[in-house]
């Protein structure tokens, strides 16, 4: 059975290349993901900076305290609209968690959107690596995911889900059964969710999942998402990146 992908109108077109606008006016506070290719994210991205050598709680919460003031100063509106459509979702308080990042910015410029299956396939384990508050209540088993497109190359983006959850492959490989997440993927069935922009895209993150790939892409396309996660924490909502 495939997870839930719930999807809600959240911004109008004009609104996605204000946002925009104002992602390509902080260029000089994007880090680059890999060397030698165009993708970017803007904001403090917990998954990558805990995957990366080093110091990683230290870099991560640097970045956070860093950027996490340039964001709220750029971007308020988006912030809380997101925070009040979460709620209302949600059904229950929301509130952003000061100390980690806030929701950020994936940018793929033209050269790098993919138009092949290369990107990760994964489940979104993030929250396992942070500092959550101490004898807080905190509900591991729901976590939730977003992206809120915002521009798209003209070839259309979206993520490639397989039926395979994240509790199965644990089971696994906590029995050490006889098979990997890799043969699971290759007998088990994919799901395509299309994205729009400014339609806010919700899931667990706990199926395994693919950035999909652009049919196609023209010169200047651009494929630019708001990102980010939450976690129940204590009776509330915490949203984080």
């Amino acid at each position: 059975m495939f997870p839930p992908f719930t999807d809600i109108e959240t911004l109008a077109p004009a609104q996605c290349e204000e946002i925009c606008s104002a992602v390509h006016h902080l260029r000089d506070y994007w880090s680059q993901v890999n060397d030698g290719v165009l993708f970017f994210t803007l904001g403090a991205a917990s998954y990558i900076e805990f995957c990366r050598p080093g110091e990683a709680a230290e870099r991560y919460y640097g970045k956070a305290r860093a950027l996490n003031p340039l964001l709220d100063g750029y971007f308020p509106g988006i912030m809380e609209h997101l925070r009040g459509t979460l709620e209302a979702h949600l059904g229950e308080p929301v509130a952003f968690a000061e100390e980690f990042g806030r929701p950020g910015f994936h940018i793929w410029l033209t050269e790098a959107i993919p138009t092949e299956p290369s990107a990760s396939v994964h489940f979104d384990l993030q929250y396992q690596r942070l500092g959550w508050p101490a004898h807080a209540e905190i509900d591991y088993g729901r976590p939730v995911s977003f992206t809120l497109p915002l521009r798209l190359p003209a070839g259309g983006g979206g993520v490639n889900v397989w039926d395979i959850h994240y509790g199965e492959a644990e089971e696994a490989m906590r029995l050490n059964l006889p098979f990997s997440v890799e043969e699971l993927q290759a007998v088990r069935e994919r799901a395509h969710y299309a994205y729009a922009p400014g339609r806010l895209v919700l899931h667990s993150g706990h199926f395994l999942h693919q950035i999909a790939p652009a049919a196609f892409v023209r010169p200047g396309d651009e494929r630019i998402t708001m990102q980010g996660h939450a976690l129940r924490c204590g009776g509330r909502w915490l949203v984080y990146w």
